[in-house]
């Protein structure tokens, strides 16, 4: 599962705000920040934020050198959202 230092380096290596990546989990801002900072998650909310964290890596288009993430053996929740690859401007 994706650590809470991983999602952040996920996050700031692909230039998005808290809020943003909060959005394309499609959970509030506050349940990311939770997340992220350690203080608080549930189980769902890990899941979901690693499943949207594993279908981007997963494309091949983009691939973080500095983000490490374990196999879950979770199907992806969200990955017919079609949000990734994230666009570059």
């Amino acid at each position: 599962m994706t650590t809470p230092l991983e999602a952040k380096a996920f996050r700031e290596a692909n230039g998005l705000k808290q809020i943003e990546m909060a959005e394309k989990c499609g959970i509030s801002l506050k349940t990311y920040t939770n997340f992220e900072t350690g203080a608080k998650s549930t189980p769902a909310t890990h899941r979901i934020i690693n499943d949207v964290i594993r279908a981007s890596t997963n494309s091949t288009s983009y691939r973080p050198a500095n983000v490490s993430l374990l196999n879950t053996g979770v199907v992806g929740l969200v990955s017919s959202l079609n949000m990734w690859p994230l666009e570059r401007e």
